[in-house]
């Protein structure tokens, strides 16, 4: 199976750069006695990222612990993937890494990263993660299979999940969502302008029997048809294609709640980083890294306008995202791999864990 999934691991060297090489914020990862360097890569796939990072990792850690003459600490790598395809392909590729690297095991979870905190914490407890890594974007090979649902370059069923054992398709959503839902879904989660008129169409050809809901070739020829974007240089469905695949799969509050979670999960001068593929995805990690660079608790309600304020009122930030912005792929990268064009890598630097176990506790 191992060679049915093959993927390209997008911003690759800038993921490296910024949660591996960049020492900055890194001093806990090498302080003498460390036993053990926790990384959890929220969406596995094919490993490709994961292993990247633990083999320059390994190094690292191996050369300031010969330099010390003391062991170096271990890697854990944790993986999350509810793909079953992807954890088959990424146990074979881990298998042999921790053949090749003694200091290194690993352990999947055949979850959404979406219980990356319940999972993490029942199993190390708070502020343990020291890397944490969760790249957005769908996988080439679950795009590239046409059975999976996710193209309409290649005819296959309306299905779309993620996970097969979700009962909820794109073929269910257009079965049964009405004309204002649709519109709301289209509009939110595919950014479509004419949510409305693709909307009311859904439903106006569901309803007399029209509607080609066989194999995604001829929908997304359908849905062309009824948006009429005739000068478009994209096809005029892949917007809403990107809709029914973000509500088949939840990914929008997925993302929502490992937002969530990080800031309890990443110990001092743990990083966090996060690949994007649409402004949707990168608004909420945009947003959320701006409320961690000025995080402060509320006031009690009640208090005096002139009573003091306490330590725990004061603005304090967690962190920083570094570098501000983001980085994007190269113009190398984007013409070898043309889904890379897209994708945006926002890291964020965390200190300060005091303040965030206070705020936390509160």
């Amino acid at each position: 199976m191992e060679k049915d999934f093959s993927h390209e691991p997008v911003l690759l060297t800038e993921t490296l750069s910024t949660l591996v090489f960049d020492d900055a914020s890194l001093t806990p990862l090498f302080e003498r006695g460390r036993k053990e360097v926790r990384l959890v890569d929220c969406t596995l796939g094919g490993a490709g990222h994961a292993r990247a990072m633990v083999v320059a990792l390994s190094k690292r850690l191996e050369a300031h612990a010969q330099a010390r003459g003391e062991p170096a600490p271990h890697i854990l790598l944790v993986g999350f993937d509810r793909d079953a395809i992807a954890r088959e392909a990424s146990t074979a590729r881990l298998d042999a890494l921790a053949a090749s690297l003694p200091s290194f095991r690993y352990e999947l979870v055949p979850q959404n990263f979406a219980d990356a905190k319940e999972t993490l914490r029942a199993r190390f407890g708070p502020f343990s993660v020291d890397l944490l890594l969760a790249d957005f974007g769908v996988s080439s090979p679950q795009l590239d299979v046409a059975d999976r649902g996710f193209s309409f370059q290649r005819a296959g069923p309306l299905d779309m999940r993620m996970d097969p054992r979700e009962q909820t398709t794109a073929r269910t959503i257009l079965e049964t969502y009405d004309a204002q839902s649709l519109t709301a879904l289209f509009r939110e989660s595919g950014e479509e302008p004419r949510a409305r008129k693709l909307a009311e169409a859904v439903v106006a050809d569901r309803t007399k029997g029209t509607l080609p809901l066989s194999n995604t070739v001829d929908f997304a020829a359908w849905a062309a048809r009824v948006l009429g974007y005739h000068n478009s240089r994209v096809h005029p469905a892949t917007r809403i294609f990107q809709a029914l695949r973000i509500e088949v799969n939840r990914e929008l509050e997925a993302i929502e709640a490992l937002l969530d979670a990080v800031p309890l999960l990443l110990g001092a001068h743990g990083r966090a980083g996060f690949i994007s593929f649409h402004s949707l995805e990168d608004r909420l990690v945009k947003r959320r890294m701006r409320a961690w660079q000025a995080a402060k608790a509320r006031a009690p309600e009640g208090r005096e306008e002139d009573s003091p304020r306490p330590p725990w009122e004061e603005p304090r930030t967690w962190g920083r995202e570094h570098p501000r912005g983001g980085l994007v792929a190269g113009d190398d990268e984007g013409r070898m791999n043309p889904r890379a064009r897209s994708a945006r890598l926002r890291v964020f630097r965390f200190g300060g864990l005091e303040d965030r176990e206070e705020f936390m506790a509160r």
